[in-house]
């Protein structure tokens, strides 16, 4: 197929456009000005990478309940709209916002008239998106990332699809590690805004109540209206342990106070603990201690 500027593009599939289950897409490309976009397949395997630039100057773009049959990570350097994620959430994008769009899952995405949006995106297959999100490179479970900052980031992608373009067969692999180096600083750089230490403190304060329960983090952090991986990171760098390990010390700490310093049957501590049963609790305190509770409280 050939790119909108005429030129070859050696991506050896259908056009992406033709992938979709709806025809709005295709309906779009006459509100996008100038739009560049550049894949190639990965040797003779099935898997392609690709990136690419839009501007939508002008008029209201949507993608309504929208499913891509591939993987797009797009980010946003000027203008506004909303992301609304398949639990139909919104989340509101401006420059420096990062979303994902993920193979076969609903969302929808809508630009702000007249923001003069402008995107750079890159994308590729969902097997290969499968096997990125098996080595942790991509969080499937984040739709929309925090605003980043990547300085250089646009020279780089701008670079990719330069190499996109010109590369032989030889050169595509040095185009894949570089597609892989600008998805690993766009997704990192979240790691690079400092939550607050009062973000600590209070989780702190938190845990020390609700350790002894068992609660979803992810849905603590959404509550509290921070980005679960974010928190995630943060808190180990500040205490040594992510908050799951440190609560599973918290109540280890709490199970060695009581069987030592109470007659409690070990049934009851598990159920104080938080435990659906004994035999839970105690698989947990003998991999945590290498002994069993029964011997710990006996001195064994």
């Amino acid at each position: 197929m050939d790119d909108i500027n005429g030129r070859k593009n050696s991506h050896k599939f259908h056009s992406k456009e033709m992938l979709f289950e709806s025809e709005l897409l295709a309906k779009e490309c006459a509100n996008i000005n100038s739009p560049l976009n550049y894949s190639r397949t990965l040797g003779a395997s099935q898997n392609w990478i690709g990136c690419g630039y839009i501007h939508k100057p002008g008029v209201e773009t949507e993608h309504i309940n929208v499913k891509f049959p591939f993987f797009s990570l797009v980010y946003v350097i000027r203008g506004t709209g909303s992301y609304t994620d398949e639990n139909g959430k919104r989340h509101l994008l401006s420059p420096g916002s990062i979303f994902q769009r993920r193979p076969k899952v609903m969302h929808t995405t809508v630009v702000t008239p007249n923001s003069d949006w402008q995107e750079y995106y890159l994308d590729c297959n969902e097997e290969l998106y499968e096997h990125l999100s098996s080595m942790s490179l991509i969080n499937k479970d984040i739709a929309v990332y925090d605003n980043a900052v990547c300085p250089g980031i646009k020279s780089d992608i701008e670079s990719l699809m330069a190499q996109l373009q010109n590369a032989n067969e030889e050169e595509v692999f040095d185009a894949y590690l570089r597609f892989l180096s600008i998805i690993r600083t766009l997704l990192t750089s979240q790691d690079e805004v400092n939550i607050p230490n009062d973000m600590i403190t209070e989780s702190l304060t938190d845990f020390e109540v609700r350790y002894a329960t068992r609660f979803d983090l992810k849905e603590y952090c959404s509550n509290k209206g921070w980005g679960y991986e974010k928190f995630r990171k943060t808190f180990k760098k500040h205490m040594g342990v992510s908050p799951r390990e440190y609560l599973i010390r918290k109540r280890m700490d709490e199970a060695c106070r009581l069987l030592r310093a109470s007659k409690k049957r070990i049934s009851v501590i598990a159920s104080e603990l938080g435990y659906a049963s004994q035999y839970e609790f105690s698989n947990q305190f003998s991999k945590y201690f290498k002994v069993a509770p029964k011997h710990y409280r006996e001195g064994v």
